[in-house]
């Protein structure tokens, strides 16, 4: 974000029921060292800003929606050099009970289970974060030697490997074997 106001930091753990009664919209940051597992996954963790608003759905169902944006320095899989990578995801959650009433929900929510006590925020943000991230970030121009990357086309050694495969004499030999 380019806003050089400082935001307000989102607290780590929070009551979701109570703020879903009370249709609380959270805006800040947080603070990337809270998130020991994509601290992990990046070389580098910067800002984080998240936008929640916590109510109910059409089907009276408690819901979080909103979206969560971090920037981030990686490894590129290609050059292994770091670079620098914007990751943005929405969320939809509904907050349920249990197991059985996350299986009910419909493919468009993402299940939340939380009791009446206070929840690590934190920890549900970081685990969007992590299922948002590319498996193998690169850099979207090339940033090596074009010479060292594989087409998948067959090499002409192979092909001639091929033709001088030495059990095609013992197949040839075999067949002459079963003709007397």
């Amino acid at each position: 974000m380019s806003d050089s106001t400082p935001k307000k930091i989102i607290p780590r753990h929070i009551e979701p029921r109570k703020f879903v009664n009370h249709a609380v919209f959270l805006s800040g940051q947080i603070l990337g060292d809270g998130l020991t597992r994509l601290t992990e996954a990046s070389i580098e963790v910067g800002h984080i800003d998240v936008e929640l608003e916590f109510g109910f759905d059409e089907e009276r169902r408690r819901t979080v929606t909103g979206w969560v944006q971090a920037d981030l320095l990686v490894e590129c899989q290609r050059c292994l050099e770091p670079m620098p990578y914007s990751v943005k995801t929405d969320i939809h959650w509904a907050i349920v009970w249990d197991e059985e009433k996350a299986r009910q929900l419909p493919s468009r929510l993402e299940p939340w289970i939380a009791g009446e006590d206070a929840e690590d925020l934190y920890a549900m943000i970081e685990e969007e974060l992590l299922l948002a991230l590319p498996t193998a970030p690169s850099h979207s121009e090339l940033c090596i030697d074009s010479a060292l990357l594989s087409s998948g086309e067959v090499a002409i050694e192979d092909e001639e490997e091929t033709t001088n495969n030495p059990f095609q004499a013992l197949a040839a030999l075999k067949g002459k074997e079963t003709k007397h």
